[in-house]
């Protein structure tokens, strides 16, 4: 298995080791990455599960977070409509009602075989005794120290205790957290959705001006929904469909560029970079267009997927011209959401995305109950067209509105080759999980090579809204920079994008692929 932390990863190889399946690893490591990955591990946000039991056989959990029944479209805007700055990001009124407790528990009852209670040891175990902090978690720690403290003015067991700055080595405790996973252990879900955790959310939000109630809680509920699949050559690829945006986008992109005969040696040739723009351009126009909870928004996958239809929208494409045409300004934003991939024995895998959508979600912790709230309300429409996190501009059907589920860009992927297994992955990033796992697939299944290389190969991201190219930093030569400003397409430099985290079948044996750019591990026996 691998993840985004090593102790997570080897709470994984212990589960399976003691002969617990896929599914068992995969709650297991959730809970886990809860405590030793705060940043985007979690049981206060949601995200999206593929499970595969059998050849063609997957299914798909969506525990993505809802809006609380009081939601309303206008709640994020000042008299003039215009969006209130952090309201939607940096306050309570920010945190959908979390889906990733129900989520694990929906997992084991169908397919777990483990006792429940011995999955969550691990996790409850490093809460109360501490781990030690990597020196990338260190840095992120101190670096948010200052909102931590802003917004937890009466608990914050993520400020150093002594009021110092944290050091690589340095143990985080979370006792309040390891109390309520303790609970959820004993209790299972009901805990959280209605017991003493649900009366700590309740009140934590009455006193600070929020909107999720225990009724919210107790009438959440995770939706098990029909995989989106595609055959790529050989092989058949599956995805999550809306409210996860990202399967669809990076199907049709795949699609189409199959459809084009598009066969490029190099992800960096001036040829790829030109025809990738115009197609993540048109899968963002759609997602604009299309996306929205598919329990209030009807929305026909199959036929934006027809090939007729996506060769006639291939020539409609202007880049630089995303249509509709809102003029949004886009910043680098921390994308931390956290993927996972598992497979055992028998060929079951388990490919999963969760999130709290932002780097430590809102930052506001709940006190009693040791976790964080998400924000994940910034994922609907604060206002038409207006940008959210990530720079995309916000769409009707994606509007705010009483226990709806706000579109997401997460999409853990499955492929087969004859029926068997052969990757599982996903990454986080906000948008730009979708042109990662795009340039994964289109290295892997079309240009036939390790994922091992893809890792190593400097990353982009385009979305038509803003017009500019993201490239990790040094990541394109000279010569191509100079080729793609002749052809006005603006390129601008960032951080890394992504931690794709994967699992690859090749020549009879399973491989552990963690993307170097984080703390991220493998283990396996």
């Amino acid at each position: 298995m691998v993840c985004a932390h090593p102790l997570a990863a080897a709470v994984g190889k212990l589960v399976l080791a003691a002969g617990g399946n896929a599914v068992d690893a995969a709650v297991a490591v959730h809970f886990a990455l809860a405590v030793v990955y705060p940043n985007a591990g979690n049981i206060g946000g949601g995200g999206f599960a593929l499970v595969r039991t059998g050849p063609h056989q997957v299914y798909c959990l969506d525990f993505r977070e809802t809006a609380p029944q009081a939601a309303h479209e206008n709640m994020f805007l000042n008299r003039e409509g215009k969006p209130i700055p952090e309201l939607s990001t940096g306050t309570v009124l920010a945190a959908g009602v979390p889906g990733s407790v129900a989520g694990m528990a929906e997992l084991h009852q169908r397919f777990g075989c483990l006792p429940w209670p011995l999955l969550l040891k691990p996790a409850i175990q490093l809460a109360r005794r501490g781990f030690p902090l990597t020196d990338r978690q260190a840095k992120e720690l101190n670096e948010n120290a200052p909102l931590f403290q802003e917004r937890n003015p009466r608990c914050c067991y993520l400020s150093h205790p002594k009021g110092g700055a944290w050091q690589a080595g340095d143990t985080l405790r979370q006792p309040e957290l390891a109390r309520a996973l303790e609970c959820i252990a004993e209790r299972g879900a009901p805990c959280f959705y209605s017991g003493w955790i649900a009366d700590s959310l309740e009140a934590f939000m009455r006193s600070r001006g929020g909107l999720i109630t225990k009724a919210d809680l107790a009438q959440y509920r995770p939706r098990w929904r029909k995989p989106l699949s595609l055959e790529v050559g050989p092989y058949r690829v599956w995805a999550p469909p809306l409210p996860s945006a990202g399967g669809l986008s990076i199907f049709q992109m795949i699609r189409l560029a199959n459809l084009l005969g598009l066969r490029s040696d190099s992800l960096h040739s001036p040829e790829f970079l030109r025809i990738y723009c115009k197609l993540s351009q048109l899968a963002f126009e759609d997602r604009y267009r299309y996306a929205g909870d598919p329990d209030y928004v009807h929305v026909l996958e199959e036929s934006i997927l027809d090939s007729a239809y996506l060769l006639r929208r291939y020539k409609e494409v202007r880049v630089g011209r995303f249509l509709p045409a809102e003029f949004i300004k886009c910043q680098e934003t921390s994308e931390h959401t956290t993927h996972f991939s598992v497979v055992d024995g028998e060929g079951w895998a388990v490919s999963l995305t969760t999130t709290i959508n932002d780097s430590y979600g809102s930052r506001i912790l709940v006190c009693g109950a040791g976790f964080l709230l998400n924000n994940e309300m910034d994922d609907f429409a604060v206002a038409p067209g207006a940008a959210n996190l990530f720079g995309l501009p916000g769409s009707p059907r994606n509007r705010i509105g009483p226990r709806r589920r706000m579109v997401s860009s997460m999409s853990p992927i499955i492929v087969e080759k004859e029926g068997q297994p052969v990757l599982v992955l996903g990454t986080p990033g906000g948008t730009t999980i979708v042109s990662t796992l795009v340039l994964a697939l289109y290295h892997t299944l079309i240009q036939g090579r390790p994922l091992k290389e893809f890792q190593k190969v400097p990353r982009f991201h385009y979305q038509g809204s803003p017009h500019v190219l993201w490239v990790e930093a040094g990541g394109f030569k000279p010569e191509l920079l100079r080729i793609l400003n002749q052809e006005n397409i603006p390129v601008r430099e960032r951080s890394p994008i992504g931690r794709l985290d994967g699992l690859e079948y090749r020549d009879g044996y399973w491989y552990g692929v963690p993307d170097p750019r984080g703390d991220d591990a493998a283990e396996g026996f």
